[in-house]
């Protein structure tokens, strides 16, 4: 518990200041370039989505669906959604280095916030798992940052890329993803489903399902031989015009 508090706390305070670089000099053609922070390696930023129609609440829903389908929402440390931030932790590996078949592999806690239509980003407690390593023990990626050597810069270049390419994809589900609203979030926070949720909320509370049965007036989501979702046809019928309309398809039944 004090672990993720103390997490929360360092990632508020970069939404405030981000960190500047100091006399070590990063590349800068990226997005989200590693910086020193107290001596300790640090990446802060920010993604704006005030160009698109997306509200908070519509870019809070694809961040944790990205991290749900990205890095899994068992390495999801906190998650508020009436403050919209999500805390986490996750290993990325390398691309470039690879010794033995193994490669370089990248740590992070990560803390992002959605707010006016922005997210803030905060990744500390970087470290690598060198792929030359005889064991899986990390190292804070500062360790590499004097840059003294070509292999430290090759750590610092290879640790960017890696994970500008991560923030960036997020980044680009938020911009083209729209996702349906989502009110249940007790429900989905706690991994639960109910009658009437929708397809969208039962997929951030539980995960994808490992098969789907489709029917002509419901759709069957099987998750192992412990539970089936079960969804109605999606379609309402308008008192008014007497027209049928659609809509996502929601929970009618649940079989445990």
């Amino acid at each position: 518990m004090k672990k993720i508090i103390v997490l929360l706390v360092l990632a508020l305070s970069g939404f405030v200041a981000y960190a500047q670089d100091d006399e070590q000099l990063f590349e800068k053609e990226y997005k989200f370039p590693l910086t020193m922070e107290n001596g300790k390696g640090s990446v802060t930023g920010a993604m704006d989505f005030t160009a698109t129609d997306l509200d908070d609440d519509a870019i809070f829903t694809n961040l944790y669906m990205w991290i749900c389908k990205n890095i899994g929402r068992d390495n999801v440390l906190k998650i508020s959604p009436s403050t919209k931030i999500i805390s986490c932790k996750y290993s990325v590996d390398g691309k470039n280095t690879a010794v033995m078949g193994k490669k370089n592999m990248y740590n992070f806690s990560a803390a992002f916030r959605v707010a006016d239509k922005r997210m803030y980003v905060k990744q500390t407690e970087l470290e690598v798992v060198p792929a030359i390593a005889l064991s899986k023990k990390s190292v804070g990626i500062e360790k590499y940052a004097t840059l003294k050597k070509p292999a430290d810069k090759n750590i610092i270049d290879e640790f960017n890329d890696v994970n500008n390419e991560v923030l960036e994809s997020l980044m680009d589900f938020v911009n083209t993803n729209v996702p349906e609203y989502v009110t249940n979030w007790d429900y989905i926070v706690s991994r639960r489903v109910m009658e009437g949720m929708t397809m969208t909320e039962t997929e951030l509370a539980l995960g994808a399902p490992q098969s789907v049965v489709e029917g002509n007036t419901e759709t069957q989501w099987i998750y192992g031989l412990s539970l089936i979702v079960y969804f109605d046809d999606g379609k309402d019928v308008d008192p008014k015009t007497k027209k049928t309309v659609t809509r996502e398809k929601k929970v009618t039944r649940i079989l445990r």
